[in-house]
């Protein structure tokens, strides 16, 4: 999705926050964007479940809310909600990524 296709598909508050009911209400404008991103294969990282991407220039380009943040997690609950954990650095997305592959080990091991 574009920004204009965001804007126009949802109401978003003065902060950058999607208002409008539905799998991404509470989430930033660019969550939309990169969860079709993810749906469609391009994904840094991916475990259990959780989907994880670094922003580059041309991401924040587009999406300037992104600022600083170097990377988010995406994951759809049961009920079909979509939520973002941000990360701002690369060592706290490095970190978050190895967390969860040793988590997802574990649960295998336990089966």
């Amino acid at each position: 999705m574009t920004r204009a296709e965001v804007l126009g598909a949802y109401v978003v508050n003065e902060h950058g926050v999607i208002m409008s009911p539905g799998k991404f209400e509470g989430c930033m404008l660019y969550v939309p964007a990169f969860w079709d991103l993810c749906m469609d294969g391009f994904t840094d990282f991916e475990d259990g479940g959780v989907h994880g991407m670094a922003f580059d220039d041309s991401d924040r380009d587009m999406w300037p809310e992104i600022g600083a943040t170097y990377g988010m997690f995406l994951e759809e609950d049961n009920l079909g909600f979509v939520h973002a954990q941000e990360f701002e650095t690369k060592e706290d997305y490095d970190a978050a990524c190895v967390l969860l592959a040793a988590q997802e080990d574990f649960e295998q091991e336990k089966e």
